[in-house]
């Protein structure tokens, strides 16, 4: 032990508990002798650089060389009364050890010793800037010791739980606090208790502490004691908590479990699951206590919103950054980090109170803060170490007490907030009331707060670039009207919130119209799969890139004289569209559909399906669903309509297999009485043969158009749409009449023959991509459907192969599914061709993405600094026309065009220089454009909002000039 401390300079954490694998599935902990860490830091999964250990004889000997195995450590020392073992993973990433037996020469020559391979002090000393996640550690440890961590973290989740469900159970009764409002105090005391336990854990009362944990109040006064009122309020719960309750959280949460490996990012999971199981009830005040509708934000997607915003264009004193719904603090804490890292803010004494000053959040739950300022705590340990809480903070430092309050913030206005922001950052809550959805309502109370030229990250639900209703439009068009969008990103359900099953976006811009029309940068995730999730969660994924620009709205020239201007290519554009006055443009909502999913440039003309067809909805049985349920057999006297739900179809096919109706259920009854919301009007053309399209259906799916072909004369249930030919049945949905600009030939087409020309075009590859702009995520509303642009021009090809791809299926012969599976990618080649082969972002809907696959592969990559600019977009909206430095072969050159880089952030569209990471091996920009995620973490320049005569002083040197 002294040899190690005279050599490396850095004092171990001694009797440290470990979690430890025993019998390859258990999950316990042992006590390490001495345990050095990178910098000196407290443990964490990412961090572990060298054990000492003691052992008495060959058996233990190899029982630690099992554990060792699964724990992320560079190497370890084991000590026996004769001998010295020094292990290290295997080079060949097996997970198996290399070992050397040494005897005390040896090994005083090991440590000093300069090969590169060993652990030398110099290597140990270097201090790692931040921590990593799990997915960051798959390159530095073995798949044995990464499935060992998630193993251990799911251990430590499932110690909480069960520790939290355990105590509940034992809540007294009370005449004088409602049940309720105990089972909360419990939570809150088990989430302090937590808290203590990871600090304890992580060696904060020192080595070898053995402060006992049968009783929970005996650890946080402890804690009470020495963090200066870090645990007091939590600790004033504890007269709600009796001695069995607390002897129940001992029980789960003392020594049986290790905590010494969780990190700041586990504090925000562990405290999310904890409020889920809060109570909801009334208090005193009427105000709702529980989880508060929320769903907190992981720190990557924090980080990566922090980044997205050009702080650099805003001065050092105006950088006040706020988040109204602070919960645990994860975008306090990115704020905090953002901050940190500029290089103009101030130094030595006073960067701590400018940190501490120019961040403020607010949450209305009160016991938030407590577990936001454990989460700094923590993060601050990545960066350096200290014996006392007020020293470590010095790094990171919390948001002083007169910057986080715990306040409504619907009821807030300009003069209560702590700071006046430049900047806000939030995740709101999501929840309908009434007919206003409450983030729609944040987002007009935020714009109050804020002036020209601040900047603003929104976390809201994805109905909020899409939808009609709640509030939505009158958000959108507030900022339409006063900002500039700079990015907009997409992520599907479980990416923001443990098993939220809200999709959500994130809005990022700036207060005040740009000088000039601008493209705005989407990215989006469709695909819901667990893998896509996770990379967004904990290695900030954005998704697939592509431009918006107000170009996309307006429609091509149309070169035959015989189609009328009005159906055109964006023929029935948005009534807010003010075609009049191009130079005050405004992000009105054709904008905000381009957003949801990349444009398809169509340069044939075309027609919206609401001037050929009919759509209505299904029926809706509702409440009289369970007194009528569908029949098997038709009673005399009774009306009734042929049943079919979206559930009997087969996926494989375009036909409505009568087939697939269970017996038991082929009919329901039709009328007022046995239906919600009945429509006489409708009921004979449910009778018709016509083409069925699915409304109720998430766009994370291979055929977001779920379109059958009835022609048994189906009445379906009001998540199926019914579409008809429009003259056939003389009407027509709302905005749409009878005109006399149809396709040539439509006419002559029989009306079968109608209806299997959109049966095909519905089940394309383009048509599909099509449905997707301007949807919400799990629908598509009549509008939506009316609107879907379809060729003008009518290829019959398309409906003779969808004929006999019907009558194929009708067979039911699967000796045939080779030739159906031929004739659908000719159906699709017939389609696109129609649609004049547009070129086309597909966004991957199902699976994970090969752009996810792409991206981890250039995150593995070493990296060279380039600077760079972007001079020029083109106008399809694909390519950016780009100066980089490092590709730069001849000096007199500009630039090149590459298609647009996936991590260009929205700021850099307007010609900022920027310095970026480029893959090293990147030599010039043809591979640039076969491997567009070679350029990223790119930084905007410094210092921009200099004046001239500022610039002139700040780049000065008093040695070189000349008086």
């Amino acid at each position: 032990m002294k040899v190690a401390n005279d050599a490396w300079n850095i004092q171990p954490v001694r009797e440290v508990r470990m979690p430890v694998l025993e019998n390859q599935r258990t999950v316990t902990t042992a006590s390490v002798d001495a345990l050095w860490t990178d910098g000196g830091l407290r443990p964490n999964a990412s961090n572990l650089a060298f054990i000492m250990q003691d052992i008495a004889d060959l058996g233990e000997l190899e029982q630690w060389k099992q554990r060792l195995k699964t724990l992320p450590v560079r190497a370890s020392l084991l000590v026996s009364p004769d001998n010295l073992y020094l292990l290290q993973p295997s080079s060949d990433d097996s997970g198996n050890l290399e070992q050397q037996q040494l005897d005390l020469d040896g090994w005083r020559e090991t440590l000093v010793s300069p090969k590169p391979h060993l652990f030398t002090p110099k290597e140990l000393a270097k201090l790692r800037t931040g921590q990593l996640s799990l997915a960051d550690l798959e390159e530095e440890v073995s798949e044995r010791s990464l499935t060992f961590l998630l193993r251990q973290q799911k251990q430590v989740d499932e110690a909480f739980q069960q520790a939290i469900e355990a105590a509940l159970k034992k809540a007294p009764k009370s005449s004088v606090s409602s049940s309720a409002e105990i089972k909360g105090h419990i939570i809150r005391f088990a989430i302090a208790y937590l808290a203590a336990r990871i600090l304890q854990d992580k060696n904060f009362f020192g080595s070898g502490d053995n402060i006992q944990v049968e009783d929970p109040i005996t650890l946080l006064d402890r804690m009470v004691s020495l963090t200066n009122g870090f645990f007091k309020r939590a600790r004033e719960s504890a007269q709600y908590v009796d001695v069995q309750i607390r002897q129940e959280l001992a029980n789960y949460m003392g020594y049986r479990v290790s905590f010494v490996l969780t990190d700041h990012r586990d504090v925000g999971r562990l405290y999310e699951r904890a409020i889920k199981k809060l109570p909801a009830p009334k208090q005193l005040d009427s105000e709702e206590w529980g989880d508060l509708n929320r769903h907190y934000t992981p720190v990557k997607i924090a980080e990566r919103m922090l980044e997205a915003l050009p702080l650099e264009r805003l001065r050092p004193e105006e950088r006040f950054i706020f988040d109204p719904a602070a919960g645990s603090g994860s975008l306090l804490l990115a704020a905090t980090s953002r901050l940190a890292d500029m290089t103009d803010i101030p130094v030595g004494e006073e960067r701590k109170a400018y940190l501490r000053n120019h961040v403020a959040g607010n949450d209305k739950d009160e016991y938030a803060k407590l577990i936001a300022q454990l989460r700094y705590f923590l993060a601050s340990e990545s960066l350096g170490r200290a014996d006392d809480i007020s020293q470590i903070t010095d790094v990171l430092p919390f948001p002083s007490d007169e910057n986080f309050i715990c306040e409504d913030y619907e009821s807030l206005n300009t003069n209560d907030l702590p700071v006046k922001p430049k900047v806000i950052v939030a995740n709101p809550p999501f929840q309908e009331k009434g007919k206003n959805q409450k983030a729609a309502r944040f987002v007009e109370k935020a714009l109050e707060w804020l002036d020209d030229g601040s900047q603003f990250a929104f976390i809201l639900p994805q109905s909020f670039l899409a939808a009609t209703t709640h509030g939505i439009p009158k958000a959108r068009n507030l900022l339409a009207e006063r900002c500039q969008i700079l990015e907009v990103w997409q992520f599907p359900e479980r990416s923001i919130g443990i098993d939220a099953e809200q999709a959500v976006c994130l809005v990022i811009g700036s207060v005040g119209q740009p000088k000039q029309i601008t493209s705005v940068i989407s990215r989006a995730v469709f695909s819901r799969v667990q893998e896509e999730t996770k990379s967004i969660r904990e290695q900030g994924f954005l998704g697939a890139s592509w431009l918006t620009n107000f170009s996309d709205f307006y429609p091509i020239n149309n070169e035959d004289e015989n189609i009328d201007s009005e159906h055109q290519n964006n023929q029935h554009i948005n009534d807010d569209l003010d075609k009049s006055d191009l130079g005050n443009l405004k992000f009105n909502s054709q904008f905000w559909k381009l957003t949801v999913a990349p444009p398809v440039p169509l340069r044939v003309p075309t027609i919206h399906l609401g001037n050929l067809f009919y759509a209505f909805n299904g029926v809706n049985p509702g409440k009289y669903n369970k007194k009528h349920p569908p029949e098997g057999e038709r009673k005399p006297g009774i009306p009734y309509k042929r049943n079919w739900r979206l559930r009997y179809r087969d996926v494989n096919k375009l036909w409505a297999d009568p087939q697939r109706v269970p017996k038991e259920e082929r009919w329901i009854r039709y009328g007022k009485e046995y239906l919600e919301g009945y429509r006489p009007e409708n009921e004979e053309l449910f009778d018709l043969s016509k083409v069925l399209i699915a409304r109720k259906v998430n766009r994370g799916s291979k055929f977001p158009l779920v379109a059958q072909w009835d022609e048994t004369g189906f009445c379906p249930d009001n998540n199926i749409y019914c579409i008809v030919p429009a003259d056939r049945v003389n009407k027509f949905n709302e905005g749409y009449q009878p005109t006399d600009s149809l396709p040539d030939g439509w006419h002559i087409l029989s009306y079968k023959d109608k209806c299997l020309w959109l049966l095909g075009i519905c089940t394309s590859k383009v048509a599909n991509c099509l449905s997707l702009i301007g949807r919400k995520n799990h629908e598509i509303t009549v509008d939506e459907l009316c609107d879907l642009q379809l060729p003008f021009k009518i290829d019959s090809e398309i409906i003779n192969v969808t004929r006999q791809i019907i009558d194929y299926e009708r067979r039911r012969d699967l000796s045939l599914n080779q030739q159906i599976d031929a004739l659908r990618q000719s159906l699709d080649r017939l389609v696109e061709e129609s649609y004049g082969n547009p070129s086309w972002k597909e966004i991957t809907r199902v699976g994970k993405s090969p752009d996810l696959d792409a991206w981890a592969i250039e995150q593995k990559k070493k990296t060279k600094t380039t600077i760079g600019q972007v001079l020029d977009i083109s106008e399809d909206n694909n390519q950016v026309y780009m100066y980089i430095s490092r590709l730069m072969d001849d000096d007199d050159a500009e630039g090149e065009w590459v298609p647009l880089p996936q991590e260009l952030p929205g700021w850099a569209l307007d010609g900022t220089p920027f310095e970026a990471e480029l893959s090293h091996d990147i030599k010039t920009f043809d591979q640039l454009r076969e491997r567009p995620w070679a350029l990223r973490h790119f930084r905007h320049e410094p210092r921009t909002y200099l004046t001239d005569d500022e610039l002139d002083e700040f780049l000065r040197i008093p040695e070189l000039e000349v008086f």
